[in-house]
């Protein structure tokens, strides 16, 4: 499971560095994350050359196969290794819900408003008047739920070969 140094950026700030690699999954992947990077058992750098990780980025794999979430360990504590936690791309739940339906609430009683729609009160029905008339909506929730197991991710089996799997990670540290 050998990382590919990209580029190396030397340093960001004082003792920063930025390195990014292509990152190759393991061969046999252990439930609740991958330790990566290797550390050394004599202490000093990790495998990328940095000696703690502030920060990495997760994403999809080159092959769309997967989704990768770093976990840093919480606590504020700098560690030279992380964990990197592989889901099976696709297995989160899809939403379900009725057909969004918009209305568009105009004054009680009006029939006709000053761009020229008209319906009853309380909707807005877009005429074809001889005017073009444009309507901007800032956000609409539809209701509906996530389906799924606890409308999550589905976390890649145990000993699962992901060696054929990778993708590019930024991973600043000191």
């Amino acid at each position: 499971m050998a990382d590919v140094t990209v580029i190396g950026v030397d340093p960001v700030n004082g003792r920063s560095k930025l390195v990014y690699v292509d990152h190759k999954g393991p061969s046999s992947y252990a439930t609740g994350g991958e330790s990566w990077p290797q550390q050394s058992s004599l202490g000093g750098p990790n495998s990328v050359g940095l000696n703690d990780v502030t920060w990495c980025n997760g994403g999809y794999t080159e092959d769309g196969k997967y989704f990768v979430l770093p976990i840093f360990g919480g606590a504020g504590a700098l560690k030279g290794t992380i964990k990197l936690k592989w889901y099976k791309a696709g297995s989160g739940g899809a939403f379900t819900g009725t057909a969004a339906t918009l209305t568009l609430p105009i004054g009680a009683g009006a029939a006709t408003d000053a761009v020229g729609t008209s319906g009853a009160s309380g909707t807005v029905t877009l005429g074809n008047g001889t005017g073009a008339c444009t309507v901007n909506l800032n956000s609409y929730t539809p209701a509906g739920t996530i389906a799924g197991a606890a409308a999550g991710l589905t976390e890649v089996t145990a000993a699962t070969d992901l060696s054929a799997s990778y993708l590019r990670l930024a991973v600043l540290g000191g």
